[in-house]
């Protein structure tokens, strides 16, 4: 026998003063720009770093990338590096859940194990706080 059911969505309306409207109607269109702008900006970052890595894979010099290059700028030395790493170990809750009567062997079980990370390259602006992944 079919069953029948039914969605039931609730909407409160909520009066806004007409300035408040206006100013944020403006900031949102602002806002948007402004995001847009950032989205355009990390695609050509992206676009830039990919250039970077085939001008040494082209000189047969990613070897040195890979270890790690120092270039000097005008802005000053840019260290730059291809990163590879491992996720950490974290604890699987659910596997300690199962096993509370073990033994510090079966604990070390419950461990997921580290596994690679994605590659990508590194490059460390002069004055920047970070590296720029």
């Amino acid at each position: 026998m079919p069953r029948l059911s039914a969605d039931v969505i609730t909407v409160t309306e909520v009066s806004l003063s007409v300035g408040l409207r206006t100013k944020l109607k403006k900031l949102l269109v602002l806002y948007n720009e402004r995001y847009q702008a950032v989205k355009t900006l990390k695609a050509t970052l992206k676009n830039d770093k990919e250039t970077l890595e085939t001008l040494f894979a082209d000189a047969n010099e990613y070897a040195a990338l890979e270890e790690g290059v120092r270039v000097h700028t005008s802005i000053g030395d840019v260290p730059m590096k291809i990163v590879k790493g491992m996720t950490t170990r974290r604890l699987n809750i659910p596997k300690v859940l199962k096993k509370l009567k073990a033994t510090l062997a079966d604990l070390e079980d419950c461990y997921d194990e580290p596994r690679p990370k994605k590659t990508y390259l590194a490059i460390y602006l002069p004055g920047s706080d970070e590296e720029d992944e």
